[in-house]
């Protein structure tokens, strides 16, 4: 009797523990969102005061292009992190590790692909090449961040989701104005778009740099093969999202102008 008391009060402070472990991560990552959404919020009308028109709808129609880019970049590999832990168990470093050198494969595809099909995307978008490798390099680090945010999650770890979000965050604002103010006076949309992605391309190799450390990439068939047909289904549904959320800037952008 005394070992199913102590059995049952046990399993009472491991689940009282979950619960509170559960519960701080809901907490973190509801405050992550909302850190987010309040600073791209508030710095609305820093923007539009040293941005113009065509500037910050130029820079908007970047944002949609690079969601789409995203998705087919990454090859949403990010949604298969849960799935591969209980499938390769103990192995999960090595898993993301593998699928990270498969997104640094796809993602040297796009940038050689940009530079020879530079001329038809220009036709398309109206970006420059500069601006389209820019595009390529946004979509590649939110990538990576997309699996490791996934990863850190399997073990409730909100701070360091916290200070990722916080860091990209306020340093895309704070890039993004001194950027404008200083080297980029003449052309501010460029200022905007540079100091969106270095703070999210710094996040990225500093991410990509202690994953290796932790587990050397390989490439790896069963991985791969898992990574891709699990998250293959996921790339036309959040196409489709894109499409809903953000399709109406390019629109806008072909028949009326960036402004």
């Amino acid at each position: 009797m005394n070992l199913k008391r102590i059995k049952h009060s046990l399993k009472e402070k491991v689940g009282i523990q979950i619960r509170r472990k559960t519960l701080a991560a809901g907490v973190g990552y509801t405050t992550s969102n909302l850190l987010l959404k309040g600073v791209a919020f508030l710095s609305i009308p820093i923007f539009t005061r040293l941005l113009t028109p065509a500037d910050f709808g130029l820079y908007s129609v970047f944002v949609s292009y690079e969601s789409i880019l995203f998705l087919f970049v990454g090859l949403c590999l990010h949604s298969s992190i849960k799935a591969a832990n209980i499938e390769f168990k103990s192995k999960i470093e090595e898993y993301v590790s593998s699928i990270l050198l498969l997104v640094f494969l796809t993602s040297l595809l796009f940038y050689i692909l940009s530079v020879i099909f530079r001329k038809q995307i220009f036709g398309l978008t109206g970006f420059s090449t500069t601006i389209i490798l820019l595009m390529v390099s946004q979509a590649v680090s939110s990538a990576i961040l997309a699996i490791y945010n996934n990863k850190i999650s399997l073990n409730y770890d909100y701070k360091l989701y916290l200070s990722i979000s916080a860091f990209s965050a306020i340093g895309n604002v704070i890039f993004s104005i001194v950027l404008i103010l200083t080297i980029f006076k003449d052309a501010p949309y460029l200022g905007r778009i540079v100091g969106t992605v270095l703070p999210v391309c710094f996040v990225a190799l500093y991410i990509v740099y202690k994953q290796f450390e932790k587990s050397k990439p390989a490439v790896n068939k069963n991985y791969w093969k898992f990574g891709f047909f699990y998250s293959l289904p996921i790339i036309p549904h959040g196409f489709s999202q894109v499409i809903l959320a953000q399709f109406n800037r390019i629109m806008i952008q072909n028949m009326v102008g960036n402004a």
